[in-house]
């Protein structure tokens, strides 16, 4: 979104225990350090293209 990460949300009741989401190998998604002043960390927004930075308040 716009302004913030992505969610999940249920339908219907999840009964306790039930697994949701499983994966056979780990997989992990990093920020190369070239870019970290430009993609946000939780959310992965990329903000080249404005004069501002990830983090910059104004």
């Amino acid at each position: 979104t716009p302004h913030g990460g992505r969610s999940l949300f249920a339908f219907q009741p999840i009964a306790q225990g039930t697994k949701i989401f499983a994966r056979e190998v780990p997989f992990a998604h990093v920020i190369y350090k070239d870019y970290r002043r430009e993609v946000c960390a939780q959310c992965f927004a990329y903000a080249a293209s404005t004069s501002r930075s990830i983090g910059d308040s104004r």
